[in-house]
Parts: C-alpha cells; sequence; structure tokens
C-alpha cells in the first residue's frame, strides 16, 4: 500500500491569520481611541457639571441675600406703617372729638351752613379713622400676630347697630335698605370688635358701589352650628375677569375706583382674613351691572382662636 501525502497551502492561513492580526490590532487602536473620546467628552461634561454647580451656589447665594434684603424691606414697611397709623391715630381722634364738640354747641350755636360744613369735615375724620384703622390691622394680618379675644357676643344687636348706624347714609344717597335678620339671640363666640370690623366693612362694599336709587339687603340666619351673615346689593358687581382678585390687597378694578374714589383696597382683604381667623368662610356671587352677594358663615363655636 502506497502513501498518500495531501498538497498543503499555508499561504492562505497565513494571510488569515494577518488580517485576523491586523483586525484585533485595529480593533484595540479603535477601542483605545474611543476610550480616549469618551474619557475627553466624559471630562468636559464633568467641567460642565462642575460649572453648573457652582453657577447654581452662586445664584443660590444671591438669590438668599435677595431674599434677606427683601425680608428686611418688608419688615420695615411694614413696622413704618404700623407706627405712622399708631401716631395718626391720636391726632385724628383729637380732631373727631373737637369737630363733635362744635357741632354739638358746646363753643357756640352754628348756623345751618356752618353745621353742613362741620359734618362733611366730621365725616372727611371718621374716613381717615377707618383708613388707618384698615393699615394696623393690615400689618397686623401681615405679620400674622394679632391676638383675638374670643367671647360670647349677641351678633344679631350688633348687626343691627352697624346698620342702624349707616342708614343716615343709606338715606342720603337714596339707598334703600332691607334687613332681614333671623338669627335670633343665639350667642356666637368669636372676638366681638373683629367681626364688627367685618360686618362693617360688607357693609360699607355695598354702599360704596350702588348708586342712588339702589338696594342693599342685610340678612342673617342660622343654618346647623352656623351663623349665616348676607349683604346683597343692587350695584355695579364685579367683572368676571376680575373676579379672582377681589380679596387680594390693594386691588381695586377702575369701575370701583370711578364709583368710590377713597379707600385703599384692603377691606375685602382683611374681611376675609377676619372670617378666616374665626374658622368661618366668606364667598360671593356677582353679576357685572346687576350687583354683587357676600355671604359670610361663622361657627357658633369657633375651632381655633387664632392670632
Amino acid at each position: 500500500m502506497g502513501t498518500t501525502f495531501l498538497n498543503f497551502d499555508p499561504f492562505p492561513v497565513l494571510v488569515l491569520a494577518v488580517i485576523g492580526t491586523a483586525g484585533l490590532v485595529v480593533g484595540f487602536v479603535i477601542g483605545r481611541l474611543r476610550i480616549g473620546h469618551f474619557k475627553k467628552l466624559l471630562a468636559e461634561k464633568s467641567d460642565l457639571v462642575e460649572k453648573t454647580a457652582r453657577q447654581l451656589v452662586e445664584k443660590n447665594l444671591e438669590l438668599s441675600d435677595q431674599n434677606i434684603r427683601l425680608q428686611r424691606s418688608l419688615e420695615a414697611k411694614n413696622d413704618f406703617v404700623s407706627v405712622a397709623s399708631h401716631q395718626l391715630r391720636t391726632p385724628v381722634t383729637e380732631i373727631k372729638w373737637a369737630i363733635e364738640n362744635i357741632l354739638d354747641g358746646t363753643y357756640g350755636e352754628l348756623t345751618e351752613k356752618q353745621k353742613e360744613q362741620v359734618r362733611n369735615t366730621l365725616e372727611s375724620a371718621g374716613k381717615m379713622t377707618r383708613l388707618i384703622d384698615e393699615l394696623l390691622h393690615f400689618v397686623d394680618a401681615e405679620a400674622g400676630y394679632r391676638e383675638y379675644t374670643i367671647t360670647p357676643i349677641e351678633i344679631e344687636p350688633l348687626v343691627t347697630s352697624v346698620l342702624d348706624e349707616a342708614e343716615k347714609r343709606f338715606a342720603e344717597k337714596n339707598i334703600r335698605l332691607e334687613r332681614a335678620l333671623g338669627f335670633g339671640a343665639t350667642p356666637l363666640s368669636g372676638d366681638e370688635a373683629m367681626i364688627e370690623i367685618a360686618v362693617a366693612n360688607l357693609v360699607d362694599n355695598a354702599f360704596h358701589y350702588t348708586p342712588s336709587g339702589g338696594t342693599i339687603r342685610v340678612g342673617t340666619e342660622r343654618r346647623g352650628d352656623s351663623f349665616v351673615y348676607t349683604v346683597a346689593d343692587s350695584g355695579i358687581g364685579i367683572l368676571r375677569e376680575k373676579q379672582g382678585d377681589i380679596f387680594k390687597k390693594f386691588r381695586r378694578t377702575r369701575e370701583a375706583l370711578d364709583m368710590h374714589t377713597g379707600g385703599v383696597g384692603l377691606g375685602l382683604y382683611i374681611t376675609k382674613n377676619i372670617i378666616e381667623q374665626h374658622g368661618g368662610t366668606i364667598t360671593f356671587d356677582s353679576e357685572p351691572g346687576k350687583g354683587t352677594t357676600f355671604t359670610v358663615t361663622l361657627p357658633l363655636s369657633p375651632a381655633r382662636t387664632a392670632t
């Protein structure tokens, strides 16, 4: 039996080996290049993140500093308003006292024309007193440190007193006042002075924005364990796009300014604050050109005696 030898050509194998080795080398080089690229990219991103972080820290410090300055500015403003209002209260009270004495004839009889002028002056002094009170209540509400003295209140006589005091102004402006007081003699727990301010503010608000010949209806009733107080007027109403701002401070519409040039736009803001501090709610329903109805609901025994 003879021996057969295969004819083996090593060249293709060598070529394949060289190509394979070259591929590995190229792959390794490309891999190294990619790693280098990614390292460079990562370093750049890291520098960017670090730079952004530094900028955020600087901005945060800047904003903190601005916030501190703003807070100090607000505190200074509130302190100024409070001090100025307290300082104004005494001389205005003295002016009112002197005018009332003149009007009562303490210093001699006046002619009817003189009495009319003195009454107008007394009314202006009253407006100044109410403005000072609004500013003081605003500062207290902003600072959140007013203390409320909770006692039993005969609420219906309180409402009646406010309406009796306002009735003369209503008659002079030819506004009809309707009373629908049905709450009865049940006492309400709250700070009497604060509740009176809220009750009077809503009556004044209706008066200022109801034209001559209009009607204002004030009602009280009991609903479950709550006292409900409503003031409905046939005045100018509130534009729908302005209704979201009605309880915000210093907000007055052009229509409101045309009707009533006095005031600074704090009455409803203060009223809402007082009602909420007593655990109650205040809502309104308004139709432009047809009038507005405010509804206050207060628990007979407030859940908290807020400060």
